[in-house]
């Protein structure tokens, strides 16, 4: 696993609508089709999508921490070379990513989820939009050649 990418914040300030739009525009980009209809507010995915050679696994749950460990199971069974997951602004949501990231020698990316007065759909898009920028940088630095090691 290269990366885990973890969006925090206290319950019912939009990740699991933000993560839902990240989906979608992972989706639209690997396939080059138009953005799907947006999932019903609140609707909890798990989902894995091939985008720029990554294996791209995201996780809308994320309160819990039986939530949190169902994604990092999800993670491990995709073989993800990042994941994306919702979780609470500390306590053992932010725990069990963190030691996950260890343990695979990934790196652990924190987001925290932006709050706005009024245009909530317009902020979650924008949001979802970083989050992908992200997962592009992880696709440039997976493509970027390592040197070669030196014969010796």
């Amino acid at each position: 696993m290269q990366a885990i990418i973890g969006l925090f914040r206290r319950g019912y300030t939009g990740k699991t609508d933000t993560l839902n739009l990240l989906i979608d525009l992972l989706e639209a980009s690997a396939s080059a089709s138009p953005m799907p209809q947006p999932q019903p507010e609140g609707h909890d995915r798990r989902k894995v999508v091939r985008y720029r050679g990554l294996t791209v696994g995201v996780c809308t749950p994320g309160d819990t921490e039986d939530e949190v460990r169902e994604n990092r199971d999800f993670f491990e069974q995709h073989a993800c070379d990042v994941g994306v997951t919702a979780a609470r602004s500390w306590g053992r949501t932010h725990w069990v990513m963190h030691d996950f990231a260890k343990r695979r020698g990934a790196r652990m990316i924190w987001v925290k989820k932006r709050v706005v007065d009024g245009a909530f759909a317009e902020a979650n898009l924008q949001q979802a939009r970083e989050l992908l920028a992200l997962v592009e940088q992880e696709a440039a630095q997976r493509a970027v050649p390592r040197e070669a090691s030196p014969a010796f």
